[in-house]
């Protein structure tokens, strides 16, 4: 059905049921149906964001004509293309008009509009309010994002209860001290500064000052009635406990906000959406139980791998540490502690961070808190470019790569010291650092340069002297302070180091809650958990792996970074599939040493630091079995480039946008491809560096991926296309915006495209997940599955040859997996991808089909998706001759026992206790096969010879068409 076609569909049914309101939002429309000026009754017309081609669609043929309902009293043309608003003055009963994301630029003719009450022309080139002054009924108005700089046209509309100014020019809020009814002002992202003029506001509910220059919040000490307050990225000097206890409260938005005297991390919002009300008043009342200044500081060591992090790392916390010569370089994070004499005393909490590509995303987790930063660089590894090999490569950076990381991703008060290693000689000491002086002066902390050597035990004196002088003006009042924690917290903590020490790995929620009972001083153990997991103690996810603590965090991510250490050949195994693991593959290698418990922890932790995502789960034998994609060893788009054009068209008009990053690591788009991947698994297609599917709410198809443009700069462009792909873009956008704030990188949006907002969300308010789907495939396309090269079967390619001929004249193409795999498709995986997406299956079973690995992986696929979709198994046509042994329980025990054997006899290769991954990759795969295969192949063939309805072959060939012509 075509748009228009659905458009005369809705307006039949509206004219038969006569509701008032008609609904064409979304739909694209050369012009408005002749039909719809027919319904003169309705009360309630929505054309908003209509498209035709790239652009808007025109409403122009329709505006002269709106006079036919004179009852409108609701009118929504968002995102059309109009002219001017000239038509609403013959609508003189509208009482809710939103005409956001045009070009309007003057609201002189809403003046007569006497009953509008609801007023929405957010994103538009309006910047003067002034005809609204007599529209004394307005009680809503949204004009953000417009060059709107003036409110006094507002003074007198005292019925106002709504009003959002964001991203506007507006720097005064005085012409609303008068508003006694405003209830919701979001005022974010101004030049405004105080709050003063909102005190006499007693009716206030919710207020968003996010991203302004407010740094006082007293003027909001008497409103009673305030139940929401965003003021993230304020620089707040003070938050008053008489407004925090206020009863009324429930949310408190404060990410990017740095208050003097409080902890770095673990109590205010440390994202979007992140209501920290119940923290913030739990480290209160802590502190109230009795208060301690918290001697520990984050010291974050960065740099290439093998550039000597973690000797130096060792040598901060032991200083009779000697040069480990063995050691080959860091995977994952280190964490160690280091006692610092003098006055005061200094205790360093060390994150030692593995040098790969793969953690840049992972440094985001912690650079956007205030802490030390000291980034070490040595003359062998600034020069190399990268180690590994060809198909597992880690690349180096350069000095000024560091630096610049820190420069965009670390908090402003974090102080950087630049340290040369393993400099032996003097010999080996560089003059001056390999880095531009203006990078340096754009620092906030005057950069020490120094030159050290575990080696010959020089330069530790002056290491340590430096991160003292940083850490007292990172802790100055002006800055940070020293932070104040109650007493029984850092008794918690203390307690729980010393259970670490002793070897204890996890701890149950129960039992960390007995030991925050028996020291006392703890109002809420589960927001302490929340600082001690931010401050590195211990890591926790509420909800997950049975909500236990993991007292040691080294110790899980030790496990989770072997997979990515290229000794353990794990990475190049999971590239090779794809990107694609499952428990089993790590517990039969990396982690047999784990118990399963265990084992799904680190999964745990993968999947919500966003390593991993899960692409299915199925349930087996009582069991959740889940596979996941760990986005880092994805094939290149080189790779998938044959499955891209089955969920993308290069010709399409196409709706984008396009982030520039003036600095650009791998963590955004890992975190993007973990976000959505969590929520489309198998229907989207998936390549390192981007991701591509269909998202049926929207009826739209989407594509995002990353492009380098320099060493470290680069875009993330989001293209939709089809159905209402501006709203589908919309959403994309608030992922990547999300996602890029997570890991603390800050992109701009291309000049020629509208600016959207970045702010967080209300939890009331956050976005539903995508709906991701199969593209209707607009050109036909069937799919057959067989064994070709059958020398028990040679005349077996002509009926396949037959089927193909039947369907080309009906216009459906046949694919088939000898012809359509590419080169780099990956063999069976790749055509089952391709297999999901199409209309129609046909397999044509044999004896060698039967007996061939990938075949079978190919039949327990198709077997596998019938379990989790209904509708998938008939899509399936199934030919088998009656010589191929299915038909009873007896032949298909046969099939069980013949991979039993076939398993068997290729695990008997290896000795007792030996690791299956002997065997080569290769023979590595086939077992893990033949394994899914003796244990199901009787239930996958009962299944499909089920569905066997004709077994010669002329029969099937009436049978699979028969529906079709």
């Amino acid at each position: 059905m075509s748009d228009m076609e659905e458009a005369l569909a809705r307006i039949r049914r509206e004219a038969e049921k006569r509701t008032g309101e008609l609904d064409l939002r979304g739909l694209k429309l050369e012009e408005l149906p002749d039909q719809m000026f027919a319904l003169t009754h309705l009360h309630g017309l929505y054309l908003g964001r209509m498209f035709v081609g790239k652009g808007s669609a025109r409403i122009t043929n329709g505006e002269s004509r709106l006079h036919a309902f004179p009852e409108l009293r609701q009118l929504d043309v968002r995102g059309c293309d109009l002219e001017d608003l000239n038509f609403v003055e013959t609508l003189p009963q509208l009482q809710k008009f939103d005409f956001s994301r045009t070009s309007i630029s003057d609201l002189g003719p809403l003046r007569s509009l006497t009953e509008l009450q609801q007023l929405d022309c957010s994103e538009t080139s309006v910047g003067d309010l002034g005809p609204l002054r007599g529209l004394t009924q307005l009680q809503a108005i949204d004009c953000s994002e417009t060059p709107v700089s003036d409110l006094d046209p507002l003074r007198g509309l005292t019925q106002l209860q709504v009003l959002d100014c964001s991203f506007t020019l507006v720097s005064d809020l005085d012409p609303l001290n008068r508003l006694s009814q405003l209830r919701q002002l979001d005022c974010s992202e101004t030049p405004v500064s105080d709050l003063g003029p909102l005190s006499g506001l007693t009716q206030l509910q919710r207020l968003s000052c996010a991203g302004t220059s407010v740094s006082d919040l007293g003027p909001l000490f008497g409103l009673t009635q305030l139940q929401l307050l965003r003021c993230s990225f304020c620089p707040l000097t003070d938050l008053p406990e008489g407004l925090i206890r206020s009863p009324a409260l429930e949310y408190l938005h404060l990410s990017h906000v740095t208050l003097p005297g409080w902890p770095a991390t673990g109590v205010l919002s440390s994202n979007y959406g992140d209501n920290c009300l119940d923290r913030v008043r739990a480290h209160l009342d802590d502190l109230a139980e009795g208060a301690v200044q918290d001697p520990r500081i984050k010291l974050l060591i960065l740099g290439n791998g093998g550039a000597g992090k973690t000797q130096i790392a060792n040598w901060l916390s032991h200083a009779e540490y000697r040069l480990n010569p063995n050691w080959d370089s860091t995977h994952g994070i280190q964490v160690s502690s280091a006692a610092l004499t003098g006055d005061p005393p200094l205790t360093l909490s060390i994150w030692d961070f593995g040098g790969q590509d793969l953690y840049h995303g992972v440094h985001a987790l912690f650079l956007n808190s205030p802490a030390l930063l000291l980034l070490v660089w040595a003359t062998d590894t600034e020069d190399r470019g990268g180690h590994g090999d060809g198909e597992l490569w880690f690349r180096d950076h350069p000095l000024p790569y560091w630096l610049a990381l820190a420069r965009h991703q670390a908090h402003a008060y974090s102080p950087v010291i630049l340290a040369q290693s393993k400099c032996d000689r003097v010999e080996d000491r560089v003059r001056p650092f390999p880095v531009e002086a203006a990078a340096l002066d754009a620092l906030p902390y005057p950069a020490p340069q120094l030159y050290l050597s575990v080696g010959a035990g020089t330069g530790r004196d002056g290491l340590v002297e430096e991160i003292r002088i940083a850490a007292n003006w990172l802790r100055d009042p002006t800055r940070m302070g020293v932070p104040r924690v109650g007493k029984g917290r850092v008794a918690v903590r203390d307690r729980m180091e010393e259970m670490r020490g002793a070897g204890t790995r996890l701890l149950s929620m129960a039992d960390f809650r007995a030991l925050c009972a028996e020291i006392g001083g703890v109002s809420a153990p589960e927001h302490l958990l929340t600082w001690l997991d931010a401050e590195g103690v211990v890591f926790h996810r509420p909800g997950l792996f049975q909500d236990q603590v993991v007292l040691d965090p080294s110790w899980a991510l030790d496990a989770i970074y072997t997979i990515f250490d290229r000794q353990s050949g794990m990475a190049k195994r999971i590239q090779r599939q794809r990107g694609r693991f499952t428990r089993d593959l790590l517990s039969d290698t990396l982690w047999r040493d784990y118990s399963v418990q265990e084992q799904k922890v680190f999964l745990s932790m993968m999947v919500s630091c966003g390593i991993c995502f899960v692409l299915r789960e199925w349930r087996e034998d009582g069991e959740w079995l889940r596979e996941y994609v760990a986005p880092d060893l994805l094939p290149e788009r080189d790779a998938v480039v044959g499955l891209v054009p089955v969920r993308w068209s290069d010709s399409a008009p196409t709706q984008q946008a396009v982030y520039t990053f003036p600095m650009l690591h791998g963590g955004l788009i890992r975190t993007i491809l973990s976000r959505i991947g969590s929520m489309a698994g198998e229907d989207a297609l998936y390549w390192r560096g981007g991701l591509c599917g269909y998202e049926t709410r929207y009826r739209s198809r989407f594509l995002i991926e990353q492009e380098m443009t320099g060493d470290w700069s680069g875009h993330i462009t989001v293209r939709t296309q089809d159905g209402d792909a501006l709203g589908l873009l919309s959403r994309l956008q608030e992922i990547v915006e999300r996602a890029a704030a997570l890991v603390g990188l800050r992109g701009e949006r291309a000049a020629e495209e509208k600016p959207r907002r970045v702010m967080e969300m209300a939890e009331a308010e956050t976005p539903p997940a995508l709906r991701t789907g199969p593209d209707p495939v607009p050109v036909r396309e069937w799919y057959v599955s067989y064994a070709w090269k059958d020398a028990a079967n040679p005349d077996l390619e002509q009926p396949v040859d037959e089927l193909c001929a039947e369907a080309a004249k009906r216009g459906i193409r046949i694919k088939r997996d000898r012809t359509d795999l590419g080169p780099g498709d990956g063999r069976i995986s790749a055509f089952m991808d391709k297999i999901g997406a199409g209309e129609r299956i046909v397999v044509v079973l044999s004896k060698k089909y039967l007996e061939s690995p990938f075949c079978m992986h190919e039949l327990h696929a198709i077997w596998r998706r019938s379990r989790t979709d209904d509708e998938f198994i008939n899509r399936v046509r199934l030919w088998a001759p009656g010589t191929v042994p299915i038909w009873n329980p007896k032949q298909r025990v046969g099939w069980n026992q013949h991979w039993f054997k076939e398993f068997n006899d290729l695990n008997d290769c290896l000795e007792p206790g030996q690791s299956p991954t002997l065997l080569g990759l290769d023979a590595y795969q086939r077992l893990l096969l033949m394994r899914e295969f003796y244990a199901h192949a009787a239930d996958i063939l009962g299944t499909l010879a089920d569905h066997v309805h004709k077994r010669e072959w002329p029969d099937f060939l009436d049978y699979v068409f028969q529906d079709v012509d």
